[in-house]
């Protein structure tokens, strides 16, 4: 009796020990399922699957080939506590998802959250993700809205000088518009632009009161998450 109790504490510590050496989840490159049980549109929101591509060549994502795209240029921004600091967006051997958003629009505030929430899908395998908020007349609600919706990654104040730049090195122009995306690849230049953001709001079935979930209304092939899988599958 003794000895078939010794054999089995064994036997639990030893799976135990396995357990814990067993290999991280390798999280895969397929995209998130849609429009399932637990993604219900709010009443009045486009339909999922129904969404017509984009005709206007200005409202179109640009996409640059690796050997016509320019290097991610040096950015002066302010931090939240009014800190002056240059970057240059990107990191050698990761893709990089940089954000220009503003709290005066609601498809701006959409933007962000989206962009957290493609980093914490995509950051295992290779995606970085900023965001510069626009110094527009409610810019001084942010870190509220940032504490709010949990959104972890670096967050900058801009006046657009930033945004016009990234655009120059984009090779397309812009106003004081935003949502504004861009990507970086993993050798530190501009692969895509990506202006607007169309999205449908989905509230989650359980568990009760959990934060409505942000779905870009996009054309396959034409979505922000789209090129995300494209940079980061080394295309």
């Amino acid at each position: 009796m003794k000895y078939g109790l010794l054999i089995g504490v064994v036997l639990t510590a030893l799976s135990f020990w396995v357990g814990c050496r067993a290999e991280p989840e390798v999280i895969s490159l397929a995209p998130p399922e849609v429009g399932s049980a637990r993604e219900q549109p709010q009443p009045g929101a486009p339909e999922l699957g129904s969404v017509e591509p984009i005709q206007d060549p200005e409202r179109k994502p640009r996409f640059i080939a690796a050997d016509e795209a320019r290097p991610s240029p040096k950015l002066m921004l302010q931090t939240f506590e009014g800190k002056k600091v240059e970057i240059q967006p990107g990191r050698v051997g990761r893709v990089m998802l940089v954000v220009f958003w503003s709290m005066d629009i609601a498809a701006t505030k959409a933007a962000a959250r989206y962009a957290r929430d493609l980093g914490r899908l995509y950051g295992p395998t290779g995606l970085d993700v900023v965001g510069v908020v626009e110094k527009t007349k409610a810019f001084a609600l942010a870190p509220a809205f940032l504490r709010a919706y949990q959104i972890e990654y670096p967050m900058y104040y801009d006046d657009y000088t930033a945004l016009r730049k990234m655009a120059g090195a984009a090779r397309v122009s812009v106003g004081n518009e935003t949502p504004c995306f861009f990507l970086i690849d993993r050798a530190l230049c501009v692969r895509l632009f990506k202006r607007g953001f169309s999205f449908t709001s989905a509230v989650s079935v359980e568990p009760p009161g959990a934060e409505a979930a942000v779905i870009e209304n996009a054309a396959p092939g034409e979505s922000l998450e789209d090129y995300v899988r494209q940079l980061l599958s080394g295309r």
